[in-house]
């Protein structure tokens, strides 16, 4: 989607055709919705902070936790 030349604006046309990806960006989403386990092992360097004395698996689910709050959050946008 690009703005006219020198304008700033974006043209209806331009506006539609970013439109017809979003199905393959709502499936993308949908896909990274599970956190791998690197990705909860990753997480757990952030959320270690919060609880010190969990166990290493409670700060893996913690992280999965926040990982899809936040897809979920960028879909709620998305509709």
């Amino acid at each position: 989607m690009e703005a006219k030349a020198g304008t700033g604006k974006v043209s209806p046309d331009d506006e539609a055709d970013w439109r017809r990806h979003v199905p393959q960006v709502v499936a993308v989403i949908e896909a990274l919705h599970e956190p791998s386990l690197p990705m909860k092992e990753a997480g757990v360097e952030i959320i270690r902070y919060v609880g010190p004395d969990e166990s290493f698996v409670a700060y893996q689910s913690d992280a999965a936790n926040v990982w899809r709050y936040m897809i979920d959050a960028i879909r709620q946008q998305g509709h």
